[in-house]
């Protein structure tokens, strides 16, 4: 006899994208199955979060009299209003302290640049101090206010010299690691947001960073899998990387659509290293394929009603889950021919 899932009741105290009281209440349903099968099943908007991107950050910097600024010059960066992001979102919401890009002081960045910035010792001391004002963005008046925050750091610019792979923009961190470099100054310490499809850590219960899931775009089933790679999101829901956006929803206000989020607690192995597409893939399958024999239940829960049902339907089969019935088949064959 099949097995069959069983659908607790909802969590409640989630929410999904916005501000204050435009925050949109979520429902968290935790579900059950054979073979120790367990998920915690959701639906929201996406809440694009570029931090780990190579070009996530990044200010323009006119030259001065005494010193020019060359990679700090027509840069285009994710996090601008146009996208619905900013600079800002990358200093704290209490302090403004940064937490989106590495930030340093003026004495951590020379010694940074003492010890690691090729041939940096040998150099006159001019030399020395134009690499440094490069380097170290110590604007204190700017179209965001003092770049200094509250430890009297200011952001650190990526040079090709130090790893940089966007020479210009601000070196931009996250808690997903690629464990090429332990190095928290070098760009490719982090995992590329623009590429690579991970979420922010809420407070989901037994969820930690590592952890894999399956996100699916409702209206057409279009999916990918993701893990938690960054912390800081609470209790609010479908925070993710511009990876999951470009895959998912490329088109702009794209993330403004239903996403269906099934997340595997414990299914990672706490550590956001080398978590590689081939790897996500195979955790998502593993867990599905529980269900196989458990009919239509998670479907339902997710998209009870034509067409969505059947979009998620055949990608939860695709991916190893109940199989979609032959009446449901023959309609989405229908819906596939229709010009």
């Amino acid at each position: 006899m099949a097995g069959k899932l069983i659908i607790g009741n909802p969590l409640r105290g989630f929410t999904g994208r916005g501000s204050g009281k435009d925050r949109v209440p979520v429902k968290v349903f935790p579900v059950s199955g054979p073979s120790g099968f367990s998920a915690l099943v959701y639906q929201c908007k996406l809440n694009v979060d570029w931090d780990g991107a190579p070009k996530a950050y990044g200010l323009d910097r006119p030259d001065t009299p005494h010193q020019k600024f060359p990679l700090q010059k027509g840069l285009t960066p994710y996090e601008v209003v146009a996208n619905n992001g900013s600079l800002n979102n990358a200093r704290a919401a209490d302090d403004r302290h940064w937490v989106g890009v590495f930030a340093a002081t003026e004495a951590e960045a020379r010694a940074i640049l003492r010890d690691h910035y090729p041939g940096f010792k040998t150099l006159k001391l001019e030399e020395q101090n134009s690499i440094f004002h490069q380097f170290l963005d110590t604007r204190e008046h700017s179209p965001f206010g003092s770049l200094k925050d509250v430890n009297g750091r200011f952001p650190v610019v990526q040079f090709e010299q130090l790893g940089g792979q966007a020479p210009g923009y601000y070196v931009s961190t996250c808690n997903a690691h690629t464990g090429v470099t332990d190095d928290e100054w070098d760009q490719r310490r982090y995992v590329d947001a623009s590429k690579v499809a991970y979420a922010a850590l809420p407070n989901l219960p037994n969820v930690s960073l590592g952890d894999v899931g399956l996100v699916i775009r409702t209206k057409n089933g279009d999916y990918d899998k993701f893990f938690f790679g960054d912390t800081g999101a609470g209790s609010h829901l479908g925070e993710c990387s511009g990876g999951v956006k470009d895959s998912l929803a490329p088109e702009r206000d794209g993330e403004d659509d239903n996403f269906a989020f099934i997340v595997f607690p414990g299914s990672g192995n706490g550590t956001t290293i080398g978590l590689d597409s081939l790897a996500l893939s195979g955790i998502v399958v593993d867990q599905l394929v529980k269900i196989r024999d458990t009919g239509d239940a998670l479907v339902t829960l997710i998209a009870p009603h034509d067409p969505r049902r059947y979009f998620v339907g055949v990608t939860i089969s695709i991916l190893g889950g109940p199989p979609i019935e032959s009446e449901d088949m023959i309609k989405i064959k229908k819906m596939m021919n229709k010009p």
